[in-house]
């Protein structure tokens, strides 16, 4: 294989077999090209939130510059900045993947599978999905059926651990809406490619906090390296900011009375996770409705691992009505979010079926400690506010 293939995917390198016998790592360390490439990818995330790859040019320089990456993130402790690199990184090896996959099919499941994913590929499937489009033509719509292939099959205990997460909310990902035989998925390669990044993800922080990683951060060579890099790293961490300071939208939010969900959601974004889409429509839509204005809802976000300023905004300010049809989107119900695995509770809090009525509630009845009492918090509320809560009484 290429070197250029092993920049693109450093984790397929055979790490046992490179690292064995007399090689003299320490003095390959010593290259200035590990340093500075590292340093780039680390100011791109950041500043362009893209990775943008590794500058190595043989199979043992690109393996080394991935795991001397890891360790200096290892090194750093952040955990914020570790989760923002890791899906930056597994979004990097999904767009290498879905365009190098054009040339070789066969590159995904090979990919899939030095990761330790069972993932076959058939160049000729037996098993095809009817595919419905629509094209206009001299002013008529038309429709046609196809039937697509589904070259890629995956194991099925291999599906569910990825789709468990995240991608369980999505229907394209729903196990019951799969072809499912003897223990296989068949999925096409834009789902396959989906579920590897996810997979990258995790696989690339779980290396980060792994006994390997942990030795290799110790080594006296990568510590040099760590501290060369001291002044850039200062700088990218200190741009770790967002609403959960002490000052945190004064007067418009009481964390101790949020509900389970909306506490759950706002802490994975707190350490840096990559919330759910129904997590971040949830979160923005409650936070609209309690008196947020869109920078405040931006300052939770800004510390999402693949945030994007200009998509957030446009995002929240489509929930709170002010981009498109002007409509106001409230949170989802309780059953839907218990569905869909972000309620982190078994039974239902008392106050509603929606985490605003549950807020609520919370506010009225005084159950925040150590604070005002609900009567006076309620003073706080904006008149928007308490008309909406009067109309959520009387669902």
């Amino acid at each position: 294989m290429s070197a250029p293939r092993y920049a693109k995917y450093p984790f397929i390198a055979d790490l046992e077999r490179l690292f064995s016998g007399d090689l003299r790592l320490d003095l390959l360390l010593e290259s200035e090209e590990i340093s500075h490439s590292i340093r780039e990818c680390f100011t791109s995330i950041v500043e362009r939130g893209e990775f943008p790859g590794f500058k190595c040019s043989s199979e043992i320089s690109c393996a080394l510059e991935y795991l001397v990456f890891l360790a200096i993130l290892r090194i750093t402790g952040n955990r914020w900045f570790q989760s923002k690199v890791c899906v930056s990184f597994s979004k990097h090896v999904s767009r290498q993947l879905s365009e190098d996959s054009k040339r070789d099919p066969s590159l995904i499941a090979y990919i899939a599978s030095r990761l330790g994913l069972g993932v076959e590929y058939q160049r000729s499937p037996r098993v095809k999905i009817p595919y419905i489009t629509e094209n206009e033509w001299r002013g008529k719509r038309k429709t046609s059926v196809s039937l697509r292939p589904l070259n890629y099959s995956i194991r099925l205990v291999d599906f569910l651990s990825i789709v468990s997460k995240r991608l369980s909310q999505d229907p394209r990902y729903n196990p019951s809406n799969q072809v499912i035989h003897e223990g296989r998925v068949y999925v096409t390669g834009d789902i396959l490619i989906r579920l590897i990044e996810e997979y990258v993800a995790k696989y690339t922080c779980d290396l980060i906090n792994s006994d390997y990683i942990g030795e290799l951060a110790e080594w006296a060579s990568v510590k040099k390296i760590y501290e060369g890099l001291n002044e850039t790293l200062s700088k990218i961490l200190s741009q770790q900011k967002g609403a959960f300071g002490d000052s945190a939208a004064p007067g418009k939010l009481v964390y101790d009375a949020l509900p389970p969900c909306i506490s759950r959601i706002l802490d994975i974004m707190k350490t840096g996770g990559n919330p759910s889409h129904i997590e971040r429509f949830t979160a923005a839509a409650f936070l609209v409705h309690v008196g947020l204005d869109t920078e405040e809802i931006l300052d939770f976000f800004r510390n999402t691992a693949d945030f994007d300023e200009k998509i957030a905004r446009y995002q929240i300010e489509h929930i709170a009505g002010k981009k498109g049809g002007g409509k106001k989107y409230l949170p989802h119900r309780c059953e839907k979010l218990k569905s869909s695995g972000v309620c982190p509770i078994a039974e239902y809090c008392k106050g509603g079926r929606n985490p605003l009525r549950v807020y609520y509630y919370n506010l009225r009845k005084g159950r925040v400690e150590g604070r005002k009492s609900g009567k006076e918090l309620n003073k706080s509320r904006t008149p928007e506010e308490d008309s909406f809560a009067e109309d959520m009484d009387e669902e």
